[in-house]
């Protein structure tokens, strides 16, 4: 196993399908393209696919399968646990293969913050895409080893304060730039990290390292120092292949052991205290199972949300990933979404999870539980789920 994340692509890549120049990376401002028919979804023959639903106020073409019924489709996936109901719908897609704003060429780990803007490793672009509530877009990075250039970024993370990490395979290390995308701090001294490929923030500012090559996890603290290693030893709570990272709000970390088809869970001192999992279904009746699972993130309400790359379909040409929300108490599986319906296929070897911060309500209250955004990587594209 080479340590890649993507191991199944090659850092160069292939061309983008779309070669035309997006401008020089920049902290400006960039409109999505303007002339691009918004509405319209066809397949390769010209023929209409879907229709817009519900245009959000980004302008991202957002389409849902038609339902010769209502006009609209709804996916949703429910499980009942603790007499409680959970259902999601995909309400959002956007993206496609290409170097224009908004366009990815395989999107990796996202995030968002408290503004709501959605960051995305666009990994093969070289480049981490800042896009807000209101459709803009500013690009930051381009392909290199210099300071603020980037070099196949694998994930983003955001702090309470809105600064964001990129964590860099291709140069090793993390970039923490401010909340206007100035670069405020390097992490990863020569030699320190190996092919890391996740990063996440705890409440206190501590920064949390996927160091893939070196099959640990590194904690730093919000200045750069090193506080500890977790997942090396020897016992239950050794990883192999750890590709991400998650903490919760009592910072209590889990890791995706990737090749071990499981998701591992330390206190906050790093002590192993608990993992979920099993490659093969039926083996644990009522329990989560994992297939390369490689993006996870933790809600309010401390519910785990992974994506693993499935099952590989009847035809053998793609694999059939999966979004899983999981309780972390019995480790049992609430839901799980494996296919988006007649015009979207499945998704394709997810790599990032995203939960929107929930807006007050008129009490000013924080209610319900916020979207779901996941990076589908190999098809090009973000999803964005809603709860009902």
């Amino acid at each position: 196993m080479s340590g890649n994340r993507f191991d199944f692509l090659e850092i160069a890549g292939a061309t983008p399908i779309d070669v035309e120049r997006a401008g020089t990376p920049s902290h400006d401002n960039i409109i999505a393209d303007p002339t691009v028919e918004l509405g319209r979804r066809v397949d390769e023959n010209g023929i209409p696919l879907a229709q817009v639903v519900d245009v959000d106020v980004r302008g991202y073409r957002a389409f849902l399968e038609q339902d010769p019924a209502n006009g609209t489709s709804i996916f949703s996936a429910a499980a009942t646990a603790a007499d409680t109901r959970y259902e999601l719908r995909l309400i959002e897609v956007f993206g496609g293969r290409g170097i224009r704003p908004m366009q990815f060429n395989f999107p990796g780990g996202i995030a968002v913050n408290s503004r709501g803007d959605l960051l995305v490793a666009d990994s093969y672009n070289h480049r981490v895409q800042l896009i807000t509530p209101e459709g803009d877009v500013w690009i930051i990075g381009s392909r290199g080893s210099g300071l603020t250039q980037l070099l196949s970024p694998q994930a983003v993370a955001v702090d309470q304060e809105d600064n964001f990490y990129v964590v860099e395979q291709g140069n090793c290390r993390v970039q923490k730039f401010d909340c206007r995308g100035d670069l405020d701090l390097v992490i990863g001294e020569p030699g320190e990290l190996a092919n890391p490929t996740g990063v996440s923030v705890a409440p206190n500012g501590d920064v949390y390292v996927a160091d893939t090559g070196n099959c640990r996890i590194k904690r730093f603290d919000r200045t750069g120092r090193f506080l500890m290693a977790i997942g090396s030893g020897v016992g239950p709570g050794v990883l192999t292949t750890p590709q991400a990272v998650g903490v919760d709000a009592l910072d209590n970390v889990y890791v995706l052991d990737t090749f071990g088809h499981r998701v591992v869970m330390f206190d906050p001192i790093g002590r192993y205290v608990n993992q979920f999992g099993s490659r093969l279904a039926g083996r644990m009746p009522g329990k989560a199972t994992f297939v390369e699972p490689r993006a996870v993130a933790i809600d309010s309400a401390d519910l785990i949300y992974v994506a693993d790359t499935g099952g590989v379909m009847v035809d053998g040409t793609q694999s059939r990933g999966r979004l899983q929300v999981i309780d972390p108490n019995t480790g049992e599986a609430l839901l799980s979404i494996d296919r988006l319906g007649r015009n979207f296929g499945h998704l394709f070897r997810p790599t990032g999870i995203a939960i929107a911060p929930v807006i007050p309500g008129p009490s000013g209250l924080k209610e319900g539980r916020g979207d779901i955004y996941v990076s589908d990587t190999m098809n090009h594209r973000i999803l964005r789920f809603g709860w009902r």
